[in-house]
């Protein structure tokens, strides 16, 4: 029996959620919360993928992973399976509606409908042979193989525990990786924590936990094997789909292996 997830046939674009925006033959353009369109190189750290085994971290709509193939990659693509696995910060709405905020919530429980149809709907589109995969970014198995390069998009923030997904992360690299993030541009090793109760309430201030600074990063590669050869900051497209893009740094960093997985 596969690991990989059976391909799903979707057809309706207004069932689709789109991180993404993304150009789809027979549909044009569709916005998404990021316009990447023409930057993926810059995101990417300009990293070769002719026959590359690439690992797409947190692929969402799956633009980086339809990108990677276009440039001559094998491609598998990864999201979270629970919700189980997105720790929310505890704040009180948090807490007290579990209805919304908690593992089982939604009509579909641990099936990301929007997001998941918007990969689907564009991996068919575009002929894509990319799989998927639906686990635990803390515990990726080894089945999965090793991927000469494995990209951790956006993600670092969101998790509860960024160093132990890198951990897991990291056992699948045999090459290079690539972070790509909201980085604390700080010269010291540390964590900025996110939460603060003064936030106003908003849909978003229960997914957002860190930022890390690009040495706490490079530190915690070294201890993993992999040694940063690339860094820099890039300003990219960032808004509601249907509204006006503002402008968001992202900083990118890469690593290559240097002594093998355990």
């Amino acid at each position: 029996m596969s690991i990989y997830a059976a391909p799903r046939h979707v057809d309706d674009l207004s069932t689709c959620t789109f991180y993404h925006a993304m150009d789809l033959p027979g549909v044009g353009s569709v916005p998404g919360n990021w316009d990447l369109r023409g930057r993926f190189e810059d995101y990417t750290a300009n990293v070769a993928l002719a026959r590359a085994r690439f690992l797409d971290i947190g692929t969402a709509s799956g633009f980086l992973s339809f990108e990677a193939e276009k440039r001559g990659a094998e491609v598998v693509s990864f999201d979270s399976a629970s919700r189980a696995s997105h720790h929310h910060v505890p704040y009180r709405e948090v807490r007290t509606d579990p209805a919304t905020y908690g593992a089982t919530a939604g009509a579909d429980n641990d099936d990301y409908t929007g997001l998941r149809n918007s990969y689907w709907l564009a991996h068919r589109l575009l002929g894509s042979r990319a799989r998927c995969f639906y686990g635990n970014v803390y515990d990726l198995p080894a089945e999965l193989g090793e991927f000469d390069v494995v990209m951790v998009g956006q993600i670092l923030g969101h998790l509860r525990d960024p160093l132990g997904a890198l951990t897991s992360i990291a056992a699948r690299c045999r090459g290079t990786m690539i972070i790509t993030d909201n980085m604390l541009q700080v010269e010291q090793p540390v964590a900025a924590f996110s939460g603060n109760i003064n936030q106003p309430v908003s849909p978003i201030r229960h997914v957002v936990w860190w930022q890390l600074s690009p040495v706490l990063i490079r530190n915690f590669l070294q201890i993993l094997g992999l040694e940063s050869v690339s860094f820099a900051i890039n300003q990219y497209a960032f808004g509601p789909p249907d509204g006006p893009k503002n402008v968001m740094a992202l900083s990118t960093l890469a690593a290559v292996r240097t002594e093998p997985a355990a």
